[in-house]
């Protein structure tokens, strides 16, 4: 059962320091309210939005900005957790009905709104640096910099005084570890074998482990067991531990640039992270993880294969399901240009089948040799060369005894679940269930806190 609270969303006036008052103190239930409708977005900040009459008693608090609402759901042991906060955002009252339409936005939000000042221009410069660091480490990483943003006072008593406002967003956790690697290495030679595979790589990421000269990355994917480093082993040994992180960043970004799009674009590049704002803490958390053994999915999500989802076979239990698939998205030819290089790549079997679909992008990263920028064109033809399907998927209504797969305890944003279809142009998963990734969750909620799930926004995985 689902429950929201209305909560203060805490003071950030404190003199020069930054600290926080009111942190998330409770005003009350929203036992009023009704017609709730979440939506739940990988990567971006989420929407709440609630109506609840103007006579309620907890109308007159609702209060933009300084207010913000929990969202609370069980769990299948019974324990209440918070799935969602965010501010009010906006309320719209109408006086005929004796109503008021409220919409709280995912705390992330706020970060939209902090741009780079003139005076931090000369900070907002990374070079060779994990984009976790880029993010988080420190008052001169990007939410850095957002929360030591002050203005001065010049009045008598108080001349010259910063005031500093920050976000309510502070620094979390950054899994960034490939976990779960061994690979073989030998004296004086650069290629590395792996025995579990080479997806989950990319070229320029970091590699660490015994015989392994400080500051070595990978220089190029040679097959599925081995890659080639850019630096030559200095042992022979078998099964050695690698740590193998997140390919490393250089950015500049210049006055004005907003910070919430530029974390955004480090999470939406090929290899980006994936992110989250904790609901309690309201910590930014980065994942760079492997989500599926075999897969080059990296970033937040768990592989659930006993997460399945099926129409029209077997025991189905959705009660809906759409398939979306155009062109607008195809590209075949693709040339991605860096400071000081360009790359071109092309897919001959897609452009022989639907002619020349072409894009160019440009990498901000200074250090892009050509063999970074030709892996992100081919890491872009991979998914893009055809049209690639969406996957909307409604389930029934969860049940205790059913077949039917509970969001946050046997899913989550960013998990890998299965599809089993027919019915359509073609049957999907036949004859094994096809992987798809959950991106998006949209549910209503009625005044019982039942919940009701629309929509589940899937993309297919290998």
């Amino acid at each position: 059962m689902w429950r929201f609270q209305l909560c203060n969303s805490g003071a950030i006036h404190a003199q020069d320091v930054g600290a926080y008052t009111d942190d998330m103190t409770l005003i009350g239930e929203l036992f009023g309210a009704k017609d709730f409708g979440l939506e739940l977005i990988l990567n971006r900040p989420g929407t709440l939005r609630f109506t609840m009459p103007l006579s309620d008693e907890l109308a007159t608090s609702v209060k933009e900005g300084e207010t913000c609402i929990q969202a609370w759901r069980d769990n299948n042991a019974g324990t209440q957790v918070c799935r969602w906060s965010g501010p009010v955002w906006s309320v719209e009252e109408n006086l005929v009905d004796r109503t008021m339409t409220v919409s709280a936005v995912g705390w992330f939000e706020e970060l939209n709104h902090r741009i780079i000042r003139l005076e931090q221009e000369s900070t907002a410069r990374y070079t060779d640096m994990d984009a976790g660091a880029v993010v988080l480490s420190g008052l001169t990483s990007l939410l850095g910099l957002a929360n030591v943003q002050s203005w001065r006072i010049q009045s008598s008593g108080w001349a010259g005084l910063d005031m500093r406002y920050p976000t309510h967003i502070t620094a979390g956790t950054y899994d960034s570890t490939v976990v779960n690697m061994t690979g073989n290495t030998v004296n004086a030679s650069d290629t590395l074998t792996i025995p579990g595979g080479t997806a989950s790589l990319a070229i320029g990421m970091p590699v660490t482990g015994a015989g392994i000269p400080a500051g070595t990355t990978i220089d190029a994917i040679l097959s599925s067991t081995t890659v080639s480093l850019t630096a030559n082993a200095t042992a022979t040994a078998t099964g050695v531990t690698l740590t193998i992180t997140l390919v490393p960043r250089t950015r500049s970004y210049a006055r004005w640039s907003n910070i919430g799009q530029a974390i955004q674009e480090l999470s939406d590049v090929e290899n980006g992270f994936d992110f989250e704002v904790d609901p309690l803490t309201r910590k930014l958390n980065l994942y760079f993880s492997s989500i599926k053994a075999g897969s080059t999915l990296k970033g937040k999500g768990t592989d659930r294969p006993n997460a399945l989802f099926m129409m029209g076979w077997g025991a189905s239990n959705l009660s809906s399901l759409s398939v979306n698939s155009d062109m607008a998205s195809v590209a075949n030819r693709v040339t991605v240009s860096g400071a000081n290089a360009l790359a071109t790549v092309q897919d001959d079997a897609s452009y022989a089948k639907y002619g020349f679909f072409e894009e160019q992008v440009s990498l901000s990263d200074a250090n892009a040799t050509g063999l970074i920028l030709q892996a992100y064109g081919m890491a872009e033809l991979a998914v893009r060369s055809t049209p690639r399907p969406m996957y909307s998927l409604a389930p029934f209504p969860w049940t205790p005894d059913g077949n039917v797969p509970r969001l946050f305890d046997d899913y989550n944003l960013g998990d890998i679940v299965y599809l089993r279809a027919k019915g359509g142009r073609k049957n999907i998963g036949d004859p094994n269930p096809q992987a798809v990734r959950i991106f998006g969750v949209s549910l209503g909620i009625d005044a019982e806190g039942n919940e009701k799930i629309s929509a589940i926004q899937t993309t297919p995985q290998s």
